[in-house]
């Protein structure tokens, strides 16, 4: 081997020994089926690989065999005894130069970094200066161990990519990006969010250039804690329904809400069982005193509710309104501020009856003889909210048989059928996009939606007063009520980069998990949310390092195909091969029993 070739990283020597073989013997294999062995598993993957997805100097061995039709397989080196055995006494005189010096320059063309003399200097330097690059380029040129757990902490996250890392003029490449140290990787993420582009188009920027184990999180985490993105970030999706729960008999829930029309204001009052409609005119006094008055006539009428919904108003929240629901003994619910859709009830009849009324005024006909129509339409199983509520037809003005007016009892299956077109409202609405978002804990730093579709403000969560509900207090200092919707929490900046202490912790399972650190994003997917605010050990997700176990291939040869047997051990391959003569037993993912095999020793 050539001085240049010695430096070659092992995953580079392998593939250079299955050059200089097919080339050796090229008179006797040219035209023919031919099968490669190596002991070096992860040569195995290259050949699988689109060639534009090699590392330069691979891609350049590889376009130079493509006139050979091989295929290569893995044997263990144990079982590879002759080239095991002749790749100890080689002949230190017969040096292969082949396409050494066109390889060299194919790699400086397609792996160098395009940027300023200053700034590749730069990118050396700290890549010198990093330990756990530093580490990681000795053992690209040493080889790697067939066990990861015997790899030093910081550098076992690389070992899922050994097939795709390679030294070119001192620095690091993973395929034909660049690993960037450690000091530097904050200052490569402001790059890529220059534009504050989105996660994913970020994390694509980041893909075409750049790599380090866990860059696509740390992506994620950074958009995530972008003020400027979360300010004009757009709302959040629907929650799954959660509909109101249907009442055994009529009357005994209601919803009621204000509207204007032309404007005067109306008090609308519709009961969650029959779908009954009842509306007051406030003319321009839609105040706590004026919306008691009607309530009190319509009980009078109806009887008392057990339950009242409304929204936020200050007409239902007023210490007047709690002594009247204190005085006729119901509960009052109320939805959250600036979401209406947890009053849908009154809203969903207000929108309907609001175009009725429109109509009828330009018009000019009697608003409440429509009214009286809408009460007597059927609503559920050819029931009218008249029949529902008083188990009896409203004559209006349409001739109707006289048998038609005589009472008649609702049948007792009419929940379950109010119950049944809720379940499929409801299914329709969640199919739609809807996911539930998890609880914020108190004093958990949130951007929040002050007005539905405004834009995102920093503020506070206080307490949780109910269910999806948030108390919080604004950056002014004032005290507000949102749905959980309108709450977006805030992830904190990412910290320096620091080089891990002990991020490895190994249990009494003999499994290994990997603790991230605190410039790692403990989330996963870009639909979780989580609480930067949080801490202690519950905070580090635990991701499972599996070994790779190594299967012993058994695949045969046919007796019409040639075969060459391809093995480059070297020094280097001899330092691990005292720790793997005894191999230690690992525990895979699926809970499988996995043994390395173990070197020939040959003395």
């Amino acid at each position: 081997m050539t001085d240049t070739q010695t430096r070659y990283a092992q995953i580079e020597k392998e593939l250079l020994a299955v050059c200089f073989g097919l080339e050796r013997f090229h008179d006797y294999i040219y035209g023919k089926k031919i099968v490669v062995e190596t002991d070096h598993k992860p040569l195995i993957p290259i050949f699988q690989k689109p060639l534009n997805k090699c590392p330069g100097r691979l891609q350049r061995m590889l376009v130079q065999i493509q006139k050979y039709d091989i295929e290569i397989v893995y044997r263990p080196g144990k079982e590879l005894y002759i080239a095991d055995a002749l790749s100890r006494a080689y002949d230190k005189n017969d040096k292969f130069l082949g396409w050494s010096q066109e390889i060299e320059s194919q790699v400086c063309s397609v792996n160098y970094v395009n940027a300023t003399p200053e700034k590749i200097k730069q990118l050396i330097e700290s890549t010198e200066k990093d330990s756990e690059l530093k580490a990681l380029k000795e053992i690209i040129q040493n080889g790697w161990p067939n066990n990861s757990n015997k790899l030093p902490a910081t550098v076992r996250p690389y070992a899922q990519y050994k097939s795709e890392l390679v030294i070119v003029d001192g620095l690091v490449f993973k395929n034909d990006c660049l690993v960037i140290p450690r000091e530097m990787r904050n200052e490569i993420i402001d790059r890529i969010h220059y534009s504050h582009q989105g996660i994913t188009k970020c994390q694509k920027i980041a893909r075409e250039s750049v790599f380090w184990p866990g860059i696509s999180n740390q992506v994620k985490q950074k958009i995530g804690s972008c003020p400027i993105c979360l300010k004009y970030s757009n709302s959040q999706n629907r929650e799954l329904l959660q509909p109101h729960e249907i009442p055994e008999l009529p009357w005994n829930k209601i919803a009621c809400d204000i509207y204007e029309i032309n404007g005067q204001k109306y008090l609308l009052v519709v009961d969650y069982y029959s779908k009954y409609l009842e509306i007051a005119e406030l003319r321009r006094n839609a105040t706590s005193e004026n919306v008691i008055r009607h309530l009190k006539t319509m009980f009078a009428s109806h009887g008392v509710p057990v339950t009242i919904v409304s929204d936020g108003g200050t007409q239902f929240t007023s210490q007047e309104f709690k002594k009247f629901a204190k005085e006729w003994e119901f509960d009052h619910v109320t939805s959250s501020p600036t979401y209406a859709q947890s009053n849908g009830m009154a809203e969903r009849h207000i929108q309907t009856f609001k175009k009725i009324a429109k109509k009828i005024i330009e018009e000019r006909k009697d608003v409440q003889m429509a009214l009286l129509q809408y009460r007597n339409t059927p609503v559920i199983g050819n029931r009218s909210p008249a029949e529902l509520l008083m188990s009896r037809k409203l004559r209006d003005n349409l001739p109707n048989c006289s048998e038609k007016f005589l009472p008649k009892v609702v049948p007792n299956n009419i929940k379950k059928m109010i119950v049944e077109e809720q379940n499929k409202q409801t299914e329709y609405y969640n199919r739609r996009g809807a996911k539930n978002l998890p609880e914020i804990p108190d004093n958990t730093d949130v951007y929040a939606q002050l007005q539905p579709n405004s834009l995102w403000q920093p503020a506070k969560v206080i307490s949780q007063t109910g269910n999806r509900r948030y108390s919080i207090q604004t950056k002014t200092g004032n005290i507000l009520t949102r749905n959980r919707r309108f709450l977006k929490p805030f992830k904190k900046t990412m910290a320096k980069n620091k080089p891990p202490s002990s991020p490895l912790v190994a249990n009494s399972d003999n499994k290994t998990y990997y603790i991230p650190l605190d410039d790692e994003t403990n989330s996963q997917t870009d639909d979780t949310e989580t609480n930067s605010d949080s801490e202690g050990p519950e905070t580090a997700q635990a991701v499972e390092l599996n070994d790779t176990s190594i299967a012993e291939s058994q695949n045969g040869t046919e007796s019409d195909q040639s075969v060459i047997i391809v093995d480059t051990s070297t020094e280097a391959d001899e330092t691990w091969s005292e720790a793997e003569a005894m191999p230690t037993a690992t525990i895979t993912q699926s809970g499988r029993e996995s043994k390395p095999p173990s070197r020939l020793q040959i003395e």
